[in-house]
């Protein structure tokens, strides 16, 4: 009671974080149209474009925003009337950041290779793990052929630790922006792969990006044609796989 009047004070559930879309890549050829989402009712959406931090100062979200070059997308939900960021973050007057990075991306020349068949040529190698996994680049491949698809394992030895080395062409269909996924195991923290992925396109080598926006996603520009490609596949696991699951 103040001066004999009841005065109240709001309390408020913690507010959603916003949703960029699209979420799924990273890349743009020509221009990228970005929507911002918050199931927060009641609530409004504050953005950037230039890196800095959402406050109740930034543009306020009323529709689609089209990107013509790399930008962060930076975007936090906010209570209608906020005037400053309130110093300990409780999440009830304002959310946490979430950011997107949309990058022009160029088109990566195809290469003239007519006379390609189905199929990929494969290198076999087997030896200590720790070789495996940082010294295959020293070691001579036991055999050597080619393989029906990636991951076509059928040429391993009695080795538990081995490794294949897969080496080919990719065939964009149209000019384009390509997103290539990683399998969960390799981009969590929470889990430990036992195995080793890498993953090279037209000369550049492919690591699933950490950031919360598209992980596990690499987004690349291919003009038609074939790309000169090689994965490597390393598995370190031995017999770990069949103790790990048995029935039961």
């Amino acid at each position: 009671m103040v001066g004999g009047k009841l005065k109240t004070t709001n309390i408020y559930t913690s507010l959603q974080p916003v949703a960029i879309s699209p979420s799924d890549t990273t890349a743009f050829l020509d221009k990228q149209v970005v929507t911002l989402a918050s199931s927060s009712p009641k609530s409004e959406i504050r953005y950037t474009l230039d890196g800095s931090e959402p406050t109740p100062n930034s543009p306020l979200y009323s529709g689609p925003i089209t990107l013509t070059a790399t930008t962060t997308v930076k975007a936090r939900t906010m209570r209608p009337g906020l005037t400053v960021l309130p110093s300990t973050m409780s999440g009830t007057m304002a959310s946490v950041v979430t950011e997107g990075l949309y990058e022009a991306a160029p088109l990566a020349k195809a290469v003239d290779a007519p006379n390609t068949v189905p199929g990929l040529h494969y290198d076999y190698y087997e030896g200590r793990w720790q070789d495996l996994l940082s010294g295959l680049d020293h070691m001579a491949p036991l055999k050597s052929g080619q393989a029906d698809k990636l991951f076509d394992i059928s040429a391993k030895g009695a080795s538990p630790t081995y490794a294949f080395k897969y080496t080919g062409y990719f065939e964009a269909p149209a000019d384009g922006i390509y997103n290539f996924t990683a399998p969960p195991e390799y981009y969590e923290p929470s889990i430990m792969a036992g195995y080793e992925l890498r993953v090279m396109l037209d000369g550049k080598a492919w690591y699933p990006t950490t950031s919360r926006h598209a992980i596990g996603v690499w987004s690349v520009g291919l003009a038609k044609g074939k790309h000169e490609f090689s994965v490597l596949f390393a598995d370190m696991r031995a017999d770990g796989v069949a103790k790990m699951n048995k029935p039961n």
